[in-house]
């Protein structure tokens, strides 16, 4: 049992909230970047990687006594985290050099399926890991 008020999970709630603040400020500009202020999409980008990274963690950090191989389980947990974050990253800059006009839409549509397909789709090893936990 982990109790929520004790060690560091407060510490890992509060920043989880950060970054979840951050995603819902940046949801109106994840696929367009309006003028003047942070670049919107990017911004996106980097609160999402830091919400699944604090969310890998926590449960790496937490789940380790009960794990019999902890580093393959921060593994199988935390590469497609790095893929689709660097997807999403990629969306936020690459397209507006490649092209200009409606294909950069398609382009940031493209890398976000993408993103989203790593995510959601579940090799035999990450479905092992993520039994473990369930």
């Amino acid at each position: 049992m982990v109790r929520a008020n004790y060690g560091v999970v407060p510490l890992i709630g509060f920043a989880t909230m950060i970054g979840v603040f951050l995603l819902a400020l940046t949801v109106p500009q994840a696929f367009v970047d309006a003028p003047g202020g942070l670049p919107g999409p990017a911004v996106f980008a980097l609160s999402y990687f830091l919400v699944r990274t604090i969310q890998v963690t926590a449960v790496a950090r937490l789940a380790r006594p009960v794990t019999p191989n902890p580093l393959a389980s921060v593994l199988a947990l935390g590469v497609p985290v790095l893929i689709s974050s660097g997807l999403i990253l990629s969306a936020a800059f690459v397209p507006q050099r490649l092209t200009h006009g409606p294909e950069v839409e398609a382009i940031r549509l493209v890398l976000w399926t993408s993103a989203l397909t790593v995510e959601y789709t579940r090799n035999p090893r990450t479905a092992l890991v993520r039994d473990v936990y369930t």
